[in-house]
């Protein structure tokens, strides 16, 4: 009889078990979300948050990597890549924010493309490092006078 008991509850205790394993699986997902904000569609970036970019490195990696399409002067080149001086998003974009896109790259059909044209991840040189990114940020970052470092 006590068999009979356990057996027909079986099937509830694994009804329980799942929803328990369930929410916990999307409070876990809420949490990584919420503290996500060092990620975009799985890239992350890891800079020491007390790191001080190198400018002149920065004007370097962005000379070689960016101005062909950005301009020297980050003023942007027709049909090659948008202006970065004087640019709401830099203007309006954490230094993470920035990073990370430099990171990743955009696509030509992400909403926030002002050309609709591709940029290719790290400018398409794949051995920039995190680091590498954050002093060509911090260099972007000078073509607008007005605009103070975003952290």
């Amino acid at each position: 009889m006590a068999e009979d008991v356990l057996v027909t509850n079986q099937p509830k205790l694994l009804k329980w078990t799942a929803l328990v394993v369930l929410a916990i699986v999307c409070l876990v997902g809420l949490c990584i979300a919420m503290l996500g904000m060092g990620r975009i569609g799985g890239a992350q970036v890891a800079i020491d948050p007390n790191r001080i970019p190198d400018m002149k490195h920065g004007m370097k990696l962005y000379t070689v990597s960016c101005a062909t399409c950005h301009g020297a002067a980050g003023k942007g080149l027709p049909h090659q890549g948008a202006p970065l001086a004087n640019s709401a998003f830099v203007t309006n974009s954490t230094d993470l924010q920035l990073i990370l896109m430099l990171k990743i790259g955009r696509t030509q059909d992400d909403p926030k493309s002002v050309m609709k044209l591709p940029m290719p991840a790290k400018g398409g040189y794949s051995n920039l490092t995190d680091n590498d990114l954050h002093d060509v940020a911090a260099y972007i970052r000078t073509f607008d006078t007005k605009v103070a470092t975003n952290q």
